[in-house]
């Protein structure tokens, strides 16, 4: 659940790959940007202008297309899956726990509490998490 932020991403990976053996996998849990419904999509729109703060992380351009990557590290990718998930909306403090479980660094707690007011509109649905599974598997002994 690390891999998007922990930097630098080919050292990390490298390590893993020093510390796996052979055929082991490593298996990586990222957030994704689709697929999303079209209400996701606004809601996140409307949460990203509340926040003054654009969702992504340091590591998503290295992940983009993560074969290279993880081939220079040593691995092979298996699987590449991107999967929707629903959060329910259902109190004002689920509305909160979402909004504080976003990586904002940076943001001003002013800009978190509007954000908070913005998702507590939403209170009695769902908001779709966008997630992406990536599974490797290391493929010889690595120096």
């Amino acid at each position: 659940m690390g891999l998007m932020i922990i930097e630098p991403l080919d050292d990390v990976l490298a390590e893993a790959a020093r510390l796996l053996r052979p055929g082991g996998r490593m298996v990586a849990l990222l957030p994704s940007t689709s697929p999303l419904t079209a209400r996701d999509r606004v809601r996140h729109l409307r949460l990203q202008a509340s926040l003054r703060h654009r969702f992504g992380f340091p590591n998503d351009r290295c992940l983009e297309r993560p074969s290279g990557i993880l081939a220079a590290a040593g691995f092979a990718l298996e699987h590449d899956e991107r999967r929707r998930f629903e959060f329910q909306l259902d109190t004002p403090e689920a509305a909160e726990l979402y909004v504080r479980s976003l990586y904002l660094p940076g943001a001003l707690p002013t800009r978190a509490a509007a954000g908070v007011r913005t998702a507590r509109r939403w209170e009695g649905s769902t908001l779709g998490i966008p997630l992406r599974l990536l599974v490797a598997h290391r493929l010889t002994a690595v120096s």
